[in-house]
């Protein structure tokens, strides 16, 4: 379409697949082993206990008395010594000063008195101590009563065979338990873990696919570069384009200026002269001829004169070099104004660009990044280059339909959202004041999760249940309105929006599509061929006599030198030296209006006829559908010249 090769395109096809295969070779194989290993994590400090219920689902418990707090610090530091004892892979610890195992850092925060200041205290725990977890249940009840939080921290290295390694070899594991009071009544236990890579694994090879990592790095610089260069074209060509208008405009000004000047000097001097003439008379004393016609007073100069004052002044006003002077240039420019003169999925991909430039630099290069961070620039950058994708298809108004009919409704769904998010929060809120006691409603987060699963008809059986018991009547109340709000009213609305939109987004490309049907049917008729037009006898003489009225109606006109002015759809503006003759002559007369009218009839029913023979030839023989069309396309396209040659005397659409 443009003649250029679509180098843009091509990288940005590069790096979805590299992207991809990053998220599938390399990430997925860390994934994996990071799933499985925060599998064994839970079971060994979430439940130290040994019991056996499936975790795949939970990240946290509860602890209801003091016996059950022991023995669940106890048990987590025990296993946290017996790693290699109990498990399947290899485990190694850190170690102190004294060459030992680094122990269990705790971290108790307490309150302090009235204040309600909060202070740390900090303890290590190992097999033999256990620091206040070790007290009788009495003196440990005592020290529980202030405290607001209490965490555990673990840290040790899983060290993985050479052939059974993802993508590295030794892996470091932090772990947390966090231990909340602040419910008072139990004790809410949470494990949180994060991984890294040991200082001195392996790191990645080619077998293990580390080229992929540096084509992703190649690819989004040279991506980065080359919108760059389109963002410096852009402002390049800006400047160029605001000089020379710029330019133009202080040109036609000055001019302006100068004009008005001379015409105020002209009216000066037409009244002089006419001052002039009252008071001398015919044989003036001023003028040595005697005639006011040749008096010439001081201050009127001749056009020459003037043109060339006019001249000297822009020449002084517009020097040599000094285009850019005049322009507003594009470091004049606001953000927001720089903005819109670019194509907005540049600066989507750009961003893109920059995700996976980092994220691949720091797989590569930095050691100090955790690996969930690299997984999430990863996953920005693939997501990035994904959808950016969309920017090579918005040419093609079937292939982007869905963007198109997504930028269309939402305007409308923000503004309907606007309307509906306060009644939303509204039942959020009252759902947590009638149903605390279900854990769906124990928080707003939680309470927007439970709501928005309701809303698309997801759990609504399960969430009845849970919150019906004790409070049925209220249940059923709540329940009911909030799902015919939901499903019955927003969820309509938001199906009608999109489907308008979608319909509207049909009618843009249907235009685009006859506009590009239109741009290849000139470009065809530029190369048509005789033969092919005069193959189809039928369709030949029905041009030819369409042809034939249009002749007669131009030569009956210029003949007169009338131009006539009736319902079949001449103007004036076709002949402008005809506005010049007497209105009679402009007259036409009934029978010659009624000839028009008959041939302008006549020309519409030989159209139709010719369109029924047409189509009549395509149901005929489907085989030469094209060619047909393309006689028919030629046929219509004579008549539309002829008639554009007689100045519009019949309008055909």
């Amino acid at each position: 379409m443009w003649n250029r090769y679509p180098w843009k395109m091509l990288i940005h096809i590069l790096l979805i697949v590299m992207t991809t295969l990053q998220v599938l070779v390399t990430i997925q194989a860390d994934t994996s082993y990071s799933r499985t290993q925060s599998r064994v994590m839970d079971r060994i400090f979430l439940t130290p206990e040994g019991e056996t219920d499936d975790l795949s689902d939970r990240r946290e418990r509860y602890l209801f008395n003091i016996e059950e707090l022991q023995n669940f610090i106890k048990s987590s530091v025990e296993n946290y010594y017996s790693l290699n004892d109990r498990l399947l892979e290899n485990y190694s610890y850190f170690l102190n000063e004294e060459n030992k195992i680094q122990e269990v850092e705790v971290d108790v925060v307490m309150t302090e008195g009235k204040t309600y200041s909060l202070k740390h205290n900090y303890f290590h725990l190992n097999e033999t101590h256990l620091g206040p977890f070790g007290l009788p249940n009495k003196e440990l009840k005592t020290f529980l009563k202030d405290v607001e939080k209490i965490v555990l921290g673990y840290s040790f290295q899983n060290e993985l065979p050479e052939k059974a390694a993802p993508n590295f070899n030794c892996y470091v594991w932090n772990l947390v338990q966090k231990l909340d009071f602040e419910d008072r009544s139990h004790i809410q236990v949470r494990l949180m873990h994060e991984r890294d890579v040991c200082e001195d694994a392996r790191k990645y090879n080619w077998g293990n696919y580390y080229w992929i990592h540096y084509c992703v790095l190649l690819l989004s610089i040279i991506s980065l570069i080359a919108h760059w260069q389109y963002i410096v074209a852009v402002s390049q060509t800006y400047d160029k384009l605001r000089s020379k208008f710029e330019r133009k405009n202080l040109r036609k000004s000055l001019y302006e200026g100068l004009n008005k000047q001379k015409a105020k000097i002209q009216r000066k001097n037409k009244e002089y002269r006419r001052q002039l003439s009252e008071l001398s008379g015919p044989s003036g004393h001023q003028n040595k001829s005697g005639y006011i016609g040749d008096a010439k007073p001081k201050g009127e100069r001749s056009f020459l004169e003037t043109s060339g004052i006019i001249n000297q002044s822009l020449n002084k006003s517009l020097p040599d070099g000094n285009e850019q002077s005049m322009a507003v240039k594009w470091k004049h420019l606001s953000i927001k104004e720089k903005i819109k003169l670019f194509n907005p999925w540049c600066i989507g991909i750009m961003f893109a660009n920059v995700f996976q430039l980092v994220g691949a630099t720091s797989v590569l290069f930095s050691h100090s990044i955790t690996l969930s961070f690299n997984e999430l620039l990863i996953g920005l950058g693939c997501f990035g280059a994904w959808i950016g994708i969309l920017r090579f298809i918005d040419t093609d108004t079937k292939l982007y339909s869905a963007p198109r009919t997504i930028k269309t409704a939402f305007p409308i769904i923000f503004r309907i959202l606007v309307g509906v998010i306060p009644i939303f929060i509204g039942f959020s809120f009252l759902g947590m004041c009638l149903f605390w006691r279900s854990d769906k409603f124990k928080s707003p987060s939680d309470t927007f999760f439970s709501l928005f699963a309701m809303m698309y008809g997801d759990a609504i059986r399960d969430i009845y249940t849970d919150v019906s018991f004790g409070k049925h009547l209220a249940a059923n109340l709540y329940c009911y309105s909030f799902v015919f709000f939901a499903i019955c009213v927003v969820q309509n609305i938001f199906i009608i929006v999109m489907q308008e939109s979608y319909f509207t987004a049909r009618k843009y490309n249907l235009e685009e599509d006859l506009f590009g049907i239109h741009k290849e049917a000139e470009e065809r008729e530029s190369t048509k061929s005789v033969a092919a037009v005069e193959a189809r006898p039928k369709t030949t003489k029905s041009k030819q006599t369409l042809m034939k009225i249009l002749e007669e109606d131009r030569y009956s006109m210029e003949s007169s030198n009338k131009l006539p002015r009736s319902k079949s759809g001449f103007i004036d503006h076709c002949y402008p030296h005809i506005t010049s003759l007497p209105e009679k002559e402009r007259q036409l007369s009934t029978n010659q209006t009624n000839n028009i009218t008959t041939k302008s009839k006549e020309i519409m029913r030989l159209i139709n006829e010719l369109k029924t023979h047409v189509q009549q030839e395509i149901k005929s023989n489907p085989s030469n559908k094209k060619e047909i069309k393309k006689n028919f396309d030629d046929a219509i396209k004579k008549i539309k010249d002829k008639i554009t040659q007689s100045c519009n005397l019949i309008n055909i659409s």
